[in-house]
């Protein structure tokens, strides 16, 4: 929960005031189930958690893919209506830290500082869902590999860069088959428009890269 008690000068005291649970989960144990009540900000300490839909034909629609330091709740627990819309499940092994809601108002009502910390996540949270939902809305394999590899590139503010995700993580995220994103991702650097190694992304043409988007 580093993010929240960020430049925080008094966060021993805070913290002796509240509590965080600390959590484990196996990969595809559900930690949150649609339709249940929010009543806490979740912190993912260490893994990868899926955000996803499953109709009744057994279909499944991935809304987020959430990697370490994001967060589930955060503005979802001030609703007037706190219902998880999705089951979010363990894509790996999992560790996260959960504050209960009563202890995130005592925080926020104690210091300006953490109150300043949740809005500024709660803000770059909502950014990162939009620039996700334009990536999906995106017609073909290619530009949406492309728009995020160029959010990426703005997000960092640099031409090399490492993602937070593995190649079938990133799949996930961008709702595409596994194989497909291996292949697009190969004639992208057959072509010289990227390079790539592991998790780390390099941009080679970045005109390309604005033209496709």
């Amino acid at each position: 929960m580093d993010f929240l008690f960020k430049d925080v000068l008094n966060k021993d005291e805070l913290l002796s005031n509240i509590k965080i649970t600390t959590k484990n989960f196996l990969k595809g144990e559900v930690i949150f189930n649609e339709g249940t009540s929010c009543n806490n900000l979740t912190y993912i300490k260490y893994g990868t958690v899926v955000a996803k839909n499953t109709y009744y034909d057994g279909h499944e629609n991935i809304i987020r893919v959430l990697t370490e330091k994001n967060t589930i709740g955060e503005s979802l627990m001030f609703s007037t209506t706190p219902i998880y819309k999705a089951d979010f499940v363990a894509d790996s092994r999992v560790t996260v830290e959960i504050i209960d809601y009563n202890d995130i108002l005592k925080l926020i009502n104690k210091s300006n500082k953490i109150n300043l910390n949740l809005y500024r996540k709660i803000s770059d949270q909502l950014i990162s869902i939009n620039d996700h939902l334009k990536i999906l809305n995106q017609k073909t394999v290619n530009a949406k590999i492309c728009l995020f590899l160029y959010l990426e590139y703005q997000k960092n503010k640099q031409i090399t860069f490492t993602i937070p995700f593995n190649k079938s993580e990133l799949a996930l995220y961008l709702n595409v088959e596994r194989p497909t994103l291996s292949k697009e991702i190969s004639k992208l650097i057959s072509n010289n428009i990227i390079s790539n190694c592991g998790h780390s992304y390099g941009i080679v043409d970045l005109k390309f890269l604005e033209k496709s988007i």
